[in-house]
């Protein structure tokens, strides 16, 4: 859960360090700096591409590991820049928009089922005993009325 509340933070640092004119490489290597989780296991791909390997081959495996939403279209995303030669600092940007839309979309769900969740003990356990509590004394009232 906190690699996919870091992966927006982490797309747009490599977006931002793109945008300062940095390589892909020194962009994550940047980011694997940070203390967070998801910073960590870019430090383990930085690693392995200081030792030789081939950096998308790295990305990729990085991705299908961690199974983060988004990580796949990043890794994509990167190929393709590299492959076409395309502008790497406006597709990271748009791409860290989509991920931050994506996880606002997400807690936006995830907080309308749990106003959900939050509102079904108020209606089956509060409000019936606010009902009795009100009618309690007019019924009692009935009862002396009829019976006394």
């Amino acid at each position: 859960m906190e690699l996919r509340q870091d992966f927006p933070d982490v797309v747009e640092q490599i977006a931002l360090s793109a945008v300062a004119g940095e390589s892909i490489f020194f962009a994550l290597r940047r980011v694997a700096l940070d203390s967070s989780t998801l910073s960590r296991s870019l430090s383990d791909v930085v690693y392995k591409v200081e030792r030789g390997e081939a950096l998308m081959e790295v990305l990729t495996h990085w991705a299908h590991w961690y199974r983060i939403p988004g990580g796949d279209r990043l890794v994509d995303a990167l190929l393709i820049s590299q492959v076409q030669g395309s502008p790497l600092a406006p597709l990271l940007l748009n791409h860290a928009h989509e991920v931050r839309e994506e996880s606002r979309r997400a807690l936006l769900e995830a907080c309308g089922k749990s106003e959900i969740a939050m509102a079904i003990p108020v209606v089956f356990l509060i409000l019936p005993v606010t009902v009795l509590f009100a009618l309690y004394p007019s019924l009692a009232q009935l009862n002396l009325m009829a019976f006394g």
